[in-house]
């Protein structure tokens, strides 16, 4: 429920249809009422119950992505994973991302192509999917496995083809 309404309210071409902002503002209410029977009145702290307000901030601050903190958050985690230790953070992150750079990902125009899972999936413009295997840097070569068939993530509260999810 929650992950569809986000979905929903993260995409500035879904929000432009009023029908997806009710069903994202349902999805939000139902989230809320099923927590609160799963998890008792504990469960609707402020941060809970401010969804059920998050489609009206949409309608005045457009999609999520104009006025959250997600892009910040994702990013601030990515780094966080390249300290080992409490001595030198900065530089440690710094030296982890250089070696990244340097061995497992080319940069083709704003996309960084990654071989290692969980990040090596790719749904291509052409709507086709692949799987990268290996690539050689410097030479721009990439081995891909094409997906030949793509079905559903999930099909409830909706199919998620529907939001663009395969």
């Amino acid at each position: 429920l929650l992950h569809v309404a986000i979905t929903i309210l993260t995409s500035d071409t879904l929000i432009e249809r009023q029908d997806n902002l009710d069903y994202a503002h349902q999805l939000l209410i139902c989230f809320v009422e099923r927590g609160k029977i799963l998890f008792g009145h504990e469960f609707v702290v402020y941060n809970v119950h401010s969804l059920v307000h998050l489609v009206q901030c949409v309608k005045e601050h457009g999609s999520l992505e104009n006025f959250s903190a997600f892009r910040f958050e994702n990013h601030l985690r990515k780094l966080m994973k390249h300290v080992r230790n409490a001595k030198n953070p900065l530089v440690q992150v710094v030296n982890r991302i250089t070696e990244q750079r340097q061995s497992e990902k080319l940069k083709n125009s704003d996309i960084e192509i990654s071989c290692h899972f969980p990040n090596n999936a790719y749904l291509l413009t052409t709507g086709e999917c692949v799987h990268v295997l290996t690539y050689r840097e410097g030479e721009n070569e990439l081995a891909v496995r094409k997906y030949i068939q793509s079905e559903d993530y999930y099909h409830e509260p909706c199919h998620s083809k529907s939001l663009g999810i395969s």
